[in-house]
């Protein structure tokens, strides 16, 4: 479905993704076809989670993953646990 809407000029964007599985699986899936955004109620979830798919992000990346594996099921809680 993104292919088409991107082949005819709009732009394709999730809404209100809050689990790191949703992010997860959104990239899984549209990933290759292009994602112009994710709106979330959790930056720093969002940000860490992409960070730890950058390969310059390699050195950071077991830390932010296991304090994105706290943070996975909670949609109310802390966006970040330290």
């Amino acid at each position: 479905m993104t292919s088409h809407l991107k082949k005819r000029g709009n732009s394709v964007t999730f809404w209100t993704l809050n689990r790191t599985p949703d992010f997860t699986e959104v990239w899984k899936e549209y990933g290759s076809e292009g994602i112009d955004g994710i709106m979330t109620d959790y930056p720093t979830r969002l940000k860490l989670w992409s960070d730890a798919r950058r390969p310059d992000k390699a050195e950071s990346k077991h830390v932010d993953l296991e304090m994105l594996l706290i943070n996975s099921d909670d949609s109310e809680g802390p966006s970040l646990v330290v």
